[in-house]
């Protein structure tokens, strides 16, 4: 009953929505489906940036993208994971888990042999690269006249087996604030440093667009127009754990509004590695699918307090979908000590004790405890004092509350700093974060 999720905590900002700003992209259904860019002189590169968003529905290799044999390839492979293959024998490989399928994520790798560097960030998060290959990487770009294919390999094997879109090609070293800054909007007069940039957003037709100034048109082959509406099945206002009187933690959550939402899991770690969490719910949580507020909860009674006095224990929630998505929320975190769990908010201080991930985007969390005998309010105000979202009123306990980058209208806010302010009748504090899309 105790599944091992793999993936890494890093990527929970990862793809709660398509992010491209497109309403298409392109599926490939890993039998034959490809698109080709003719090769053109700007593609003979001496360093690399390659960037898109994927969304892979398969577990075995299917190539990204590529240019000649070993020129410019990645691909997916069946621990999870993504290497990029910048050039003969030059194999970088990152961590197993560290690519989740059934889920959009923005995909960049990053080369400059001049330096030895190598480089990968998914969803904007800098993620290990390993050269297990024979050549350092110091070794240069091999550059062919071979054309730029994607969703397969150049000899025509490993199809890919999902949708992509937004691919860029970039003659040099992107920075990973202008990979953060820029992968969820288009990219206007990037100049030549830019040699490839299909958005596949056309929707119709076999013709996949070169919006760089090169104009480089790719043909399609086979694969299709994938509407993308940007909406998600679930929209979470409140996670929390808390330690209750008879030593197990209760969890809450708080949906606005779910569709097509199948149901939820609970999942458990003495860590911040959602990689080591175990599933904690013997079956499925099955969804409300309301268009109102839907509140859940859910005892976990295998603590072990004793055993485990003074851990810190992490939860995340996981909603799936009916196409068998899913997303991540959290972690909510409680601490394992017998006398924080007399009764809940037994001996705790009123207290705001961080607002993590701090940049974050879409969503952030809001840790804090409230002492027995009070409640609590916590709400979000922008830059110019005024009131953005109200979290909630809250009991005594210890908390951690996600915001969604979501307003009280239910709109998504824009980039900027936040303050968040936690009130009750022995404390007011104020913290603030900056939302960066």
């Amino acid at each position: 009953m105790k599944n091992k999720l793999l993936i890494f905590v890093f990527l929970l900002i990862a793809a709660f929505c398509f992010a491209g700003q497109n309403d298409n992209s392109l599926l490939f259904d890993g039998d034959g489906d490809f698109v080709v860019f003719p090769h053109n002189a700007a593609y003979n590169v001496s360093a690399i940036t390659i960037e898109m968003w994927v969304f892979w529905s398969g577990n075995d290799i299917g190539f990204l993208v590529a240019k000649d044999y070993e020129e410019l390839e990645i691909h997916t492979s069946p621990d999870y994971s993504l290497r990029f293959i910048p050039t003969d024998f030059v194999y970088l490989d990152t961590p197993a888990g560290s690519f989740l399928p059934n889920m959009w994520n923005h995909v960049a790798m990053i080369y400059n042999p001049s330096v030895s560097f190598a480089q990968c960030f998914i969803n904007g998060v800098d993620i290990s690269l390993t050269n297990v290959g024979p050549n350092p990487l110091s070794s240069a770009i091999t550059n062919s006249i071979e054309p730029v294919y994607l969703g397969r390999r150049g000899a025509e094997s490993y199809y890919f087996n999902g949708k992509i879109a937004n691919l860029r090609v970039w003659n040099t070293v992107r920075t990973q604030q202008e990979i953060i800054d820029n992968m969820h909007s288009d990219i206007v007069d990037a100049g030549p440093e830019l040699v490839l940039y299909a958005k596949l957003d056309e929707g119709v037709n076999t013709i996949a667009n070169d919006s760089s100034i090169l104009g480089n048109t790719g043909f399609i082959a086979n694969a299709i127009w994938q509407v993308e509406d940007g909406s998600l099945p679930v929209e979470l206002s409140s996670f929390t754990a808390t330690l209750t009187a008879t030593e197990t933690a209760e969890i809450k959550w708080v949906s606005q509004t779910e569709t097509d939402l199948l149901g939820y899991n609970v999942f458990r770690a003495q860590d911040e590695t959602i990689s080591n969490a175990v599933r904690v719910n013997p079956a499925i949580i099955t969804a409300h699918n309301s268009s109102h507020a839907s509140t859940y909860s859910f005892e976990d009674t295998d603590l072990n307090v004793a055993e485990n006095y003074g851990k810190i224990v992490y939860y995340w929630l996981e909603s799936i979908n009916f196409d068998g998505s899913q997303n991540l929320h959290g972690p909510a975190q409680v601490v394992l000590k017998k006398d924080e769990v007399k009764a809940p908010g037994a001996e705790l201080v009123s207290h705001m004790k961080s607002v993590y991930p701090n940049p974050f985007n879409p969503e952030t969390n809001i840790a804090f405890d409230i002492t027995e005998g009070e409640t609590g309010t916590v709400k979000v105000y922008n830059s110019k004092g005024q009131l953005v979202k109200n979290l909630g009123i809250f009991e005594a306990g210890s908390h951690v509350v996600n915001w969604n980058g979501k307003s009280n209208d239910n709109e998504e806010v824009s980039t900027g700093i936040y303050f968040f302010s936690f009130v009750t009748k022995t404390s007011k504090e104020i913290k603030k974060a900056v939302l960066i899309k």
